[in-house]
């Protein structure tokens, strides 16, 4: 292990802290000699808080025009998120990049791989907003308690209360109090102020009219709010409870919210605006390209791409899709950068597919996938089922199938 430290520490100072090398391998190299003080310092900036004005910035600049689509998630739909928890604890660097997609499934994986940076890319400027809301949230409230109380407008629990204790535990106390309009108007008022004046993010009439309407599904649904498509399905979706609730294969809680340390880990990113929510298309020509950029100029390497099952609408035309793999070849990458796609049964049951789950989720290396699409010619994949069988990772295992 020492002599496999070395080699990776003599790379990381022979490439100057460019990407894909020093700030990926940063951790390692410590355990046996000092970096190069370049090196140093473009780790230590990567991981500072990023001022008020640059989150500000980001999220502007790096957005794209608002788009419409088929569903209003607030929630997650993904019952088997948990399945790349293992994996993703064991094989990704910390202090990289993080790039995900939808709502807070993200935060489970953030919490689980501590990257440097993080974007959320979503082509629903609603995400953006449900972002800055549950950005506001986690930097009001002191623990996982308190930050539940917030989002479902309930009373603020007894600062004296045990902050130990199980999700389902935290879930029962909150329900022992009832919701309230003043609760909710006061949270409300508290998540403009800081998305505003503390940030300097700009909300439209539009903005501030979904941050609204955001707010208030969580304040009337309560813990039975779920995904929902916009034109009407019989299709029962995991509800926000039993999402928090989930646990991996071992009967063990990995959401952000299972423990007070995973919670406390994206706490303090959002508190540092090292979470940025931006409003793009993956096969668009400035979101993703302008990330790539950002991750170029402060020297980063992308860790982690969960992308969910956003290929599903990206397959139809091979044009789009190979604007989408050129996005992807821009990433500043390595060997180990890995994918997370979620594919969802409609008719056809993945491998990976649990008994009971009508999701699957899948951890692939990106550089193995964008290999694949050179031997196609970069022609689409024949369906999504395809592209998720090929090439999975295992949990248990060093090898793919």
């Amino acid at each position: 292990m020492k002599a496999l430290l070395a080699c990776l520490a003599v790379l990381a100072l022979a490439a100057g802290c460019e990407p894909g090398a020093a700030p990926a391998l940063a951790d390692s190299a410590d355990e046996v000699g000092p970096l190069r003080p370049s090196c140093v310092k473009t780790r230590e900036a990567n991981r500072a808080p990023v001022p008020n004005a640059e989150f500000a910035r980001l999220v502007s600049e790096l957005s794209e025009p608002d788009s419409d689509f088929i569903t209003d998630n607030y929630v997650s739909n993904e019952t088997s998120y948990l399945q790349a928890a293992r994996t993703l604890e064991s094989r990704v660097a910390r202090h990289g990049v993080y790039i995900g997609v939808g709502p807070e499934q993200n935060f489970t994986y953030i919490g689980l791989t501590e990257p440097a940076l993080a974007f959320i890319v979503d082509i629903r400027r609603a995400n953006l907003v449900l972002h800055l809301l549950y950005k506001s949230l986690f930097e009001l409230a002191e623990s996982r308690e308190q930050f539940l109380a917030l989002l479902f407008a309930r009373p603020l629990p007894d600062p004296a209360s045990p902050p130990r204790t199980s999700i389902e535990k935290l879930l029962a106390r909150l329900r022992e109090h009832p919701p309230s309009e003043a609760s909710f108007a006061a949270t409300h008022a508290a998540v403009i102020d800081r998305i505003t004046r503390v940030h300097g993010v700009e909300l439209s009439a539009t903005d501030r009219e979904q941050l609204e309407r955001t707010a208030r599904a969580f304040f009337e649904k309560q813990l039975e709010l779920a995904f929902e498509l916009k034109q009407h399905s019989s299709r029962r979706y995991p509800t926000f409870a039993e999402l928090v609730t989930a646990t991996d294969a071992t009967g063990n809680s990995r959401g952000f919210l299972g423990s007070e340390a995973t919670y406390a880990r994206v706490a303090r990113l959002q508190r540092e605006n090292r979470i940025i929510p931006v409003v793009g298309d993956f096969a668009g020509s400035h979101a993703l390209p302008g990330i790539a950029a950002e991750l170029r100029r402060r020297g980063l390497t992308t860790s982690v791409f969960y992308v969910s099952n956003v290929e599903q609408y990206l397959l139809g035309d091979a044009q789009t899709w190979q604007r989408w793999l050129e996005n992807l070849r821009q990433l500043p990458a390595n060997p180990q950068t890995l994918l997370i796609r979620a594919y969802l049964d409609q008719g056809r049951r993945h491998p990976a597919q649990l008994p009971g789950q009508r999701t699957a989720s899948i951890v692939q290396r990106l550089e193995q996938q964008l290999a694949r699409s050179l031997q196609t010619d970069q022609k689409p994949p024949r369906d999504f089922w395809q592209l998720t069988s090929e090439g999975r990772l295992l949990d248990d295992a060093s090898t793919a199938e």
